[in-house]
Formats: C-alpha cells, structure tokens, sequence
C-alpha cells in the first residue's frame, strides 16, 4: 500500500511547512510556550473538526465559500484536549493557531 505511505508522508510534510508558518507568526512568548507537540496536537484536532463535523458538507454561497466559524474549532480543540489529552494549552493560544491556520489555508 505505497498510495498509503505516500498520502500519509505528504501529510506530514504538509503539517511540518504549516508549523513552520504558524511559528513565523506567533509572538516570541508564544513560541517558546507552545512545543511542537502542542502545535501537532492542535493541528491534528483541527484536521478532525473539520472531517466529522459536516461543515465541509455546507452548500457554498455565490462565491463559492463555505462559513466555517473559528470559535466552534476552538471548542472542539479544548474539549478535545480536556477528554484526551489534557495538554497546557490557553484559550488565547488556540484561538490564535485557529487563525493562524486558516489564514495558512488561504495561501
């Protein structure tokens, strides 16, 4: 299953560019805050927010743009964390890598 191990190595390269981005643009405190870890874990959740809560399955309007509202990720992420992972991660923090991911998706 080469198809498989290729899809999931993409990935990996695809989250390693996203993190590097995503630390550009995080305050010096930030950075040194948040692990890769932490970054890999919120990175993973959003990925799952968006394949199991139907959001992607919206009808997109004139422009072709679907409404994805950023403070029901960051729900998911903290509820997630609370139930799995009970990582030390504030609200402001994953607020700003929701942004900072959806700005990433953008480019």
């Amino acid at each position: 299953m080469a198809w498989i191990d290729d899809l999931l190595k993409q990935d990996e390269v695809n989250d390693a560019r996203e993190k590097v981005y995503i630390r550009e643009h995080l305050e010096g405190e930030q950075n040194a805050r948040l692990s890769d870890d932490n970054l890999q874990f919120m990175l993973d959740a959003i990925a799952e927010y968006y394949a199991t809560s139907q959001v992607l399955d919206q009808k997109p309007d004139q422009n072709g743009e679907i409404t994805v509202h950023g403070e029901d990720i960051v729900a998911f992420i903290i509820q997630k964390n609370r139930d799995e992972a009970c990582l030390p991660l504030a609200t402001e923090d994953i607020m700003d890598i929701v942004a900072l991911d959806m700005e990433y998706d953008d480019i």
